[in-house]
């Protein structure tokens, strides 16, 4: 058995080390909306949240409908892209929780 070189192990786990999991590299932001809005227009809040690149998963709180919950990738999403992307749809939103 061959012993690897430091060029064959950067080239096999990263630079740094093993790639981080998709665990690692999660983070769930919670988006407040000042004005509850009907299931048509949270529908549409969903759709173009989820466009953004990274984001995993989004939903409306069953308990309190104004704060949105995403769920995204750290290396690919920012907080900010996600508030701007419910704020371009009209509504007035803000970050509450990362």
């Amino acid at each position: 058995m061959q012993a690897r070189t430091q060029d064959q192990t950067t080239a096999t786990s990263g630079f740094f080390g093993p790639r981080p999991t998709s665990h690692e590299t999660s983070c769930i932001s919670i988006v407040w909306l000042k004005d509850r809005f009907p299931k048509s227009l949270q529908n549409v809040f969903l759709i173009e949240v989820q466009k953004n690149h990274g984001v995993r998963s989004a939903r409306f709180s069953t308990k309190e409908p104004s704060l949105l919950i995403v769920t995204y990738d750290v290396t690919h999403t920012k907080p900010l892209d996600i508030v701007n992307t419910v704020r371009a749809l009209g509504a007035d939103a803000r970050l509450v929780g990362c």
